[in-house]
């Protein structure tokens, strides 16, 4: 019978009080994890240790289903019950460290906001009142009338006029529409 990946109970003590020791150097807690996550993740660790000391140690071709060389290497000829322990603290570390990459990022979004809120104060509550409105768009209407006196002029100032641009009779009329519209709402 092998004993590769056995681990003595003193040992697994020992393991156990430098794990509670560490968490308590490093503030975190141990995850919360079930005995079939315990095991997968375990799994998973025991799989790349295998693959790690077998390229180390051997690096035929034929791995993980067999070994070439002359020693009885297999897949899990390595593994540990180390894993099996250090998992949640394992986990529960990676997750106080990500938590603190999280409050980092959550910082500079809360900064964000903050600027974003900033920006929109100064829109919110400074509305034009129903005259103000008017009378910015009574300006508009001015500014296309001018524009159109302004090409009709330039079309009739010379000895023989030219004929006027056919866009301002209409824009002409549609600012005619407009102002009776504005008028009209307001």
């Amino acid at each position: 019978m092998s004993t590769a990946g056995w681990v003595a109970p003193e040992k697994t003590t020992a393991l156990r009080a430098r794990v509670a020791e560490l968490e308590s150097l490093m503030g975190a807690q141990p995850a919360d994890l079930s005995e079939a996550q315990v095991d997968a993740l375990a799994a998973a660790g025991n799989r790349a240790l295998n693959d790690a000391i077998h390229d180390d140690v051997c690096a035929c071709d034929a791995w993980p289903e067999a070994c070439r060389s002359s020693s009885p290497y297999w897949m899990g000829y390595w593994d540990t019950s180390a894993l099996d322990t250090a998992m949640p603290a394992v986990i529960g570390l990676w997750e106080s460290m990500r938590a603190a990459g999280d409050a980092g990022e959550l910082g500079r979004l809360r900064a964000r906001v903050a600027e974003l809120e900033t920006e929109l104060g100064r829109y919110v509550g400074h509305e034009p009142t129903i005259a103000e409105e008017l009378a910015f768009r009574g300006r508009c209407l001015d500014a296309v009338h001018a524009v159109c006196d302004d090409a009709e002029r330039q079309a009739t100032r010379w000895e023989q006029p030219l004929p006027v641009p056919e866009w301002v009779e209409t824009v002409r009329t549609a600012a005619g529409c407009s102002l009776r519209t504005v008028t009209s709402d307001g």
